[in-house]
């Protein structure tokens, strides 16, 4: 193993474990008003652009099983706001047009208590729930409902704006709700925010900005057949389409990544970027991952918006063999999770400062999930997507589960379907023939190779 191989495993395990021997992140004095963070920042502006959207509100759900105590219940969204600052924000416009942050020093969660008669109810009972905008300036930005089905069970629906909360924040929501919460954070959102602000100036800022320009030089927008035709201003209504991968392929998988030195993240993303490739006809163009941006032990037991999104390129020129695309995927992971400190936002501000409306800067994202929500969940009804195209993936007992969300003012479900069976015969593929040419890989599924046969 060379010299920069070791040098760029080493960065990956120091961004992944959240190793940082950096001095501790100090707290503001009391009564400070924090800035926003580069994120929070963003998506203010991004919800001017389409005020009144739902397409930020982040659901939460959890079913109860016994009797629920509302009274307790109630205590703990308050106590869950008062512990972490920036469930208790809010973002009004300051007098030069831009946002300011006001942090509420005693709040009171709204929470709803609904009957319903079956499943379906309870279902369009939180689907309508989830389809009410948040309002950034006045708040609260936080609020639950809970629908009781019977005597002894219940579904609690827990809404957010993503401007306060993530994917991460999700967990630390409903473990303490359920009566989990560990020590209190060492530091509030703000404190972050501002240390963000400070750090990442002058010769930092200068060096990760040069890494990003080299990176995402020549880049071309990834142009997918649309099934409609792209309207001016992108809307947010998803649908979705789920997949299954067994444990036989799924072994393969993991297989073959250990053998390249690899990660499974790193293959489903270049799978993806392959079926990406095979339907678009392009071999060069990015898809966006997210990173849970928790680089710091003080930010794990922190609810707020950390998440950071990573343009990774898509290498596919020449044709290559998998197991080679595998490798190059590899090092570029490697070399761009050494520079993810960068949010998203600034790159985006400093490569495409003139946002075109009709279309997000990354038209695609790939997520592999680690991370979930304790207690049983409900499933919502309900779809929103700021993207063209996401593909979730996550470990499923031996195997795996994907899930496809799709704009559905760009393509029909049937498309996304058929996407989503040409992606597990992929895979099944790639796993049998990982040294076959990413371009001679066989994309049809069983049910469509007997058509093709029996024509």
């Amino acid at each position: 193993m060379d010299e920069r191989r070791t040098r760029l495993e080493a960065r990956f395990r120091k961004a992944v474990t959240g190793l940082n021997t950096e001095r501790p992140i100090a707290r503001r004095p009391g009564g400070t008003a924090p800035p926003l963070s580069f994120a929070q920042e963003r998506l203010w502006f991004m919800e001017q652009f389409t005020p009144g959207t739902s397409a930020y509100v982040l659901p939460v759900s959890a079913r109860l099983r016994g009797p629920v105590d509302v009274a307790l219940l109630q205590e703990r969204l308050d106590a869950l706001a008062a512990r972490h600052e920036s469930l208790r924000m809010t973002f009004p416009a300051g007098p030069d047009g831009r946002p300011e942050v006001r942090v509420a020093a005693h709040p009171r969660v709204p929470l709803r208590v609904v009957t319903a008669a079956s499943e379906q109810e309870a279902g369009k009972v939180l689907s309508a729930d989830l389809a009410v905008p948040f309002d950034l300036a006045d708040g609260p930005l936080l609020r639950a409902v809970l629908v009781r089905l019977a005597p002894g069970d219940h579904v609690l629906l827990v809404a957010a704006h993503h401007i306060v909360t993530d994917g991460w924040s999700a967990d630390l929501i409903v473990r303490e709700l359920l009566g989990d919460a560990g020590p209190p954070p060492e530091i509030g959102y703000g404190d972050y925010a501002l240390w963000q602000r400070e750090r990442l100036t002058g010769e930092v800022l200068d060096r990760e900005l040069a890494f990003w320009r080299a990176e995402l030089a020549g880049v071309e927008p990834l142009d997918l057949p649309l099934d409609l035709p792209r309207p001016p201003v992108q809307g947010v209504r998803g649908g979705w389409c789920d997949l299954t991968v067994d444990a036989e392929v799924t072994g393969r998988l993991r297989e073959l990544a250990a053998a390249e030195g690899a990660t499974p993240y790193m293959a489903l993303l270049a799978a993806f970027q392959v079926l990406l490739g095979r339907w678009s006809g392009a071999t060069d163009f990015v898809v966006g991952s997210p990173v849970a941006g928790r680089s710091r032990p003080e930010f794990e037991s922190v609810v707020g918006l950390f998440v950071n999104l990573l343009p990774m390129r898509a290498r596919l020129a020449g044709n290559p063999g998998f197991a080679e695309l595998l490798r190059r995927t590899r090092d570029a992971t490697l070399e761009v999770y050494g520079h993810q400190e960068l949010p998203f936002e600034k790159l985006v501000a400093e490569l495409d400062p003139v946002r075109d409306v009709s279309r997000p800067y990354l038209q695609v994202l790939f997520a592999l999930q680690n991370y979930r929500a304790g207690g049983e969940g409900f499933e919502l009804d309900t779809a929103t997507t700021r993207f063209d195209l996401e593909l979730y993936v996550t470990e499923s007992g031996d195997g795996l589960a994907g899930r496809f969300v799709y704009n559905r003012e760009l393509f029909l479900p049937e498309t996304v379907r058929r996407l989503g069976q040409r992606f597990e015969a992929l895979l099944r593929a790639v796993s049998a023939g990982p040294e076959v040419p990413v371009g001679e890989l066989d994309l049809l599924p069983p049910q469509e190779r007997e058509l093709v046969v029996s024509r």
